[in-house]
């Protein structure tokens, strides 16, 4: 029988948060803090045939707790009382039945995630020996229930808590048969887990990914879907050399990689992916901290240079920078591809080791003791005629000059001085995916460096007409919105317009769009099943890998304040009168998927 913590009497609110806190820390110790944090706590039997002899003592239940794997289950026939808990398995979310009847489930940080106010003091949480579950009250009146994905019955077999921060129904065959939807964007790696194809790492603002691609090079996409960061060897080095902890002139020591986009558009090294065999491979972090790429035997293709700290995570933060992390904060290893601000204003300078980076993350004016310079994916642009030494800034100045200065205040180098010209307040030098330039407050072009056309890669012609996408694409034919969601560049604008006219009135959106064919196999995996007869049963439905309309990035998965939209709500109602303005249409069944023909 499953055990679950429950508090002690007389537990308040501030408890639950000192919970979620205990469960941050559970999320990089382990169970045995977890654990420690539930020192008060008694592990109790609530199937249906429990009686209260079979309660073992709270010494006897503590320690059984520390040896025991980490997490809970609610399963057929249990019930989860007041004041009771469950636990992600690496402690990095909590759900809690309040003794007043609210069920909330805490996320990481210790923010409320997702509730449902039962309003009843001693309400229980049930999953019946039908699989239903139930917010009940003391007289048995039904509180709450999940709303089901399509019509007819679907059957629960156990209730968890993942660590992505996910409540989820399962079937007995670990189908998802229902889900509160508030499973975080993935932005880390935890010791122990490993990113495979099916998988990717996300920015929490959705605009850098981690992927691995089947040839099995783990690639950072930027803002425009190209690469900026690879594990690939550059070109001349050979695979020793890349995964060598030692430096050398052509493996970076901090990156341990290709940065800076040093990586070919197809995505493969020197040869791209065509020239590569498919490697079933995975990113791995290893509990002693290792971040290696191994391919199914187990063999190391790479490695991250640097000493591993145990218990490190791996990050990729919104900069676009991929680090990992020890468990006291400080960063052990980082792929060196962190986005500086675009622009640079009057009153602003730039400090030796700081940087600019244009939106797309490929154009970057950075500048150190030996040389102010301007570089396309690493390759030169221009260079300043001017060796700044260690204290120099670079300046805007209002009258309309760009001056990079000394520790003593002398001018080394200046744009050009633009004749009767007044810049004003709001002179800027900006970054632009095709170069730099410095303009004045009335948006007068002043001085600019223009990107060579040899050292862009022009993009292929896009496909505006959504009609004509008559397939999955990948990821490179994808843009991510303002509002950090992933689609096909023909549905971009449309979203981007949809999500600010619904914050105009007063609902707030979020989504998931497209997807990997290997993501959709994952998906599929997980919530369909075989039945008699050679049948598939999918809770929720989902399509076949290669017919999903978010492998097209034609779809949205839509969320509305954390959880997936539900008929009834505020966003429900909203998109159901004005979607279609925006070319979006409903799959019945599924009030959270809208697509460009409803399917």
């Amino acid at each position: 029988m499953v055990r679950r913590r429950t508090l002690a009497p007389g537990r308040s609110r501030t408890s639950a948060a000192a919970l979620a806190g205990a469960s941050r820390a559970g999320a990089r110790a382990g169970a045995a803090l977890v654990a420690a944090a539930l020192a008060t706590s008694l592990l109790t039997f609530a199937g249906a045939a429990a009686t209260a002899a079979d309660a073992p003592s709270a010494s006897a239940t503590r320690d059984a707790e520390v040896a025991s794997a980490p997490g809970d289950e609610l399963t057929r026939g249990e019930r989860l009382e007041a004041g009771g808990t469950l636990v992600a398995p690496g402690g990095a979310a909590v759900l809690q039945l309040r003794r007043s009847g609210a069920l909330t489930l805490y996320a990481s940080d210790g923010t409320v995630a997702w509730a449902v106010d039962g309003g009843v003091p001693g309400a229980a949480l049930v999953l019946d020996q039908a699989g239903r579950l139930r917010l009940v009250a003391p007289d048995g009146a039904v509180l709450w229930e999940p709303a089901r994905y399509s019509p007819g019955a679907w059957r629960g077999h156990h209730l968890v808590v993942w660590d992505n921060g996910d409540l989820v129904l399962q079937d007995a065959a670990g189908g998802t048969a229902w889900h509160s939807g508030t499973a975080r964007r993935g932005d880390r790696l935890d010791p122990g887990r490993s990113l495979g194809e099916a998988g990717q790492l996300t920015s929490p603002d959705g605009r850098h990914s981690l992927v691995v691609r089947p040839t099995g090079e783990v690639v950072l996409l930027g803002p425009d879907a190209r690469p900026r960061w690879s594990t690939a060897p550059a070109a001349g080095t050979t695979d020793d050399e890349a995964t060598d902890e030692t430096t050398d002139e052509t493996t970076d020591e901090t990156t341990g990689g290709t940065p800076d986009g040093a990586v070919d558009g197809a995505g493969g090294g020197a040869g791209g992916d065509d020239a590569l065999a498919p490697v079933d491979a995975r990113l791995h972090l290893a509990r002693d901290g290792a971040l290696t790429v191994q391919d199914a035997q187990g063999a190391v293709l790479w490695a991250a240079p640097g000493e591993p700290a145990a218990g490190s995570t791996l990050v990729l933060r919104d900069d676009g920078d991929l680090v990992l992390v020890a468990p006291d904060d400080d960063v052990v290893w980082s792929s060196g591809t962190a986005m500086g601000p675009d622009a640079l204003a009057v009153a602003e300078p730039l400090a030796v080791g700081e940087h600019l980076d244009a939106p797309d993350g490929h154009l970057r004016l950075s500048l150190t003791a030996d040389e102010l310079a301007l570089t396309h994916d690493g390759a030169e642009v221009w260079t300043a005629p001017a060796v700044p030494g260690d204290d120099a800034t670079l300046h805007v100045r209002a009258r309309g000059r760009l001056a990079l200065v000394d520790a003593a205040g002398d001018v080394l180098w200046s744009s050009p001085e633009a004749p009767g010209v007044v810049a004003g307040d709001g002179t800027a030098l900006r970054l632009e995916p095709l170069g730099a330039l410095l303009t004045a407050g009335t948006g007068q072009e002043l001085w600019r460096v223009d990107v060579p056309e040899d050292l862009t890669v022009a993009p292929a012609a896009p496909v505006l007409d959504c009609s004509q996408v008559d397939g999955p694409v990948p990821i490179e034919e994808t843009v991510v919105t303002r509002d950090g969601v992933r689609v096909h560049a023909c549905l971009a604008s449309a979203v981007e317009a949809m999500f600010a006219a619904a914050r105009a009135d007063g609902v707030e959106l979020g989504a998931s769009g497209w997807r990997s064919r290997a993501q959709q196999e994952a998906l599929r995996a997980q919530n369909c099943r075989s039945v008699a007869g050679g049948g598939v049963v999918c809770h929720p439905s989902t399509a076949t890998p290669g017919r999903s309309r978010h492998e097209r990035g034609l779809a949205l998965d839509i969320t509305y304040g954390g959880p997936a939209v539900r008929l009834g709500s505020p966003a429900w109602t909203w998109l159901v009168a004005h979607a279609a303005e925006y070319g979006l249409h409903n799959l019945p069944g599924e009030p959270w998927h809208w697509s460009i023909d409803g399917s």
